[in-house]
């Protein structure tokens, strides 16, 4: 188990191991969220960088997509 210590102005260091493990960097928002038994950190991410990380089964492909919206165009 991992622990850091609450400084004197309520700041805590994410431990090195789990900043690596998460790909946490400076600057980085971090959402808190109290279930009323625990408080758990989840590390924001920037709208940029969720580009791809969502997996089509279809692939996009813009010929493809251009001819869906050009065969409806004419219906």
């Amino acid at each position: 188990m991992t622990t850091s210590l609450v400084s004197p102005k309520y700041q805590i260091v994410i431990p090195k191991d789990i900043r690596n493990r998460h790909h946490i960097r400076a600057g980085q928002r971090i959402q808190f969220i109290d279930t009323g038994e625990q408080i758990i950190m989840v590390p924001l991410m920037e709208p940029s960088e969720l580009r791809g990380s969502l997996k089509s089964k279809t692939p996009f492909t813009r010929e493809r997509d251009r001819d869906i919206l050009t065969d409806h165009d004419h219906s």
